[in-house]
């Protein structure tokens, strides 16, 4: 049987996603199990797809998680003039701040009872079969949110409501989609896209969700100081 590899898995990976629009495979040095694919959705969106093996418990030979991620370069832009601190947000120089996320393969375990795991499992010579997997996942979970994610504002609308939708087999429901900044990086994509009351609506609703949370930590106060140099910030387009 032929001894299925980390590179047979990212060659076997790259055909899917190459042949469904993505760019050629994107390796780390400092992460040599963890790959990703990219392609832009506008001039300021770009989606990535990115996949980490771990090594499975015989017979099986590895396990592998798949994360869809959607990036915004005029986020990032905004984030620097008004002088926001990018931090560990997610930030990749070419593709902007990370806005959004998921785990495709975990939405199908969480969808269906006969899916045993939540993420891919690939054996020696199961090449085709992780293809087949992939393809199957991509076309179920990625493909009609990718092909949603049309405009800044639609994203921005799209992330108002994503967190409201929770997982079913988790111990703790906990939200299918995570928006990061939510608050901050929606009322921009609404910002990009012209709808400038919008923004400051949700702008206001993330304050209020601020002042309601039980313990004030770090988190909470850096959000806050955000949303109130953005608040500012969108009072001084009204003038």
């Amino acid at each position: 049987m032929a001894n299925t590899t980390t590179k047979s898995v990212m060659l076997a990976a790259s055909s899917v996603l190459e042949e469904l629009g993505y760019g050629k495979v994107i390796k780390y040095r400092d992460a040599p199990r963890e790959f990703s694919w990219e392609c832009a959705l506008s001039s300021s969106l770009y989606q990535s797809v990115g996949i980490s093996l771990l090594p499975a418990m015989s017979p099986l030979k590895w396990s592998v998680d798949i994360q869809y991620v959607l990036y915004s370069t005029y986020v990032a832009e905004q984030f620097r003039k008004l002088g926001l601190d990018l931090g560990h947000q997610g930030y990749a120089p070419l593709k902007g701040l990370m806005v959004l996320s998921f785990l495709p393969a975990r939405q199908r375990w969480d969808a269906s009872e006969s899916v045993l795991y939540p993420t891919l499992k690939v054996s020696d010579g199961g090449e085709v079969k992780f293809q087949e997997e992939l393809r199957e996942i991509y076309l179920a979970y990625v493909a009609p949110i990718s092909a949603m994610m049309t405009s800044p504002d639609v994203v921005a609308r799209f992330q108002l409501s994503a967190e409201a939708e929770l997982t079913m087999r988790d111990r703790l429901p906990c939200p299918r989609y995570s928006v990061v900044n939510k608050y901050v990086s929606t009322a921009l994509l609404f910002l990009e896209g012209g709808h400038i009351e919008d923004a400051r609506l949700t702008v206001e609703s993330g304050l209020r969700a601020m002042a309601e949370v039980d313990v004030h930590n770090r988190w909470s106060e850096e959000i806050t100081a955000r949303l109130n140099i953005l608040k500012r910030h969108l009072a001084d387009l009204y003038i």
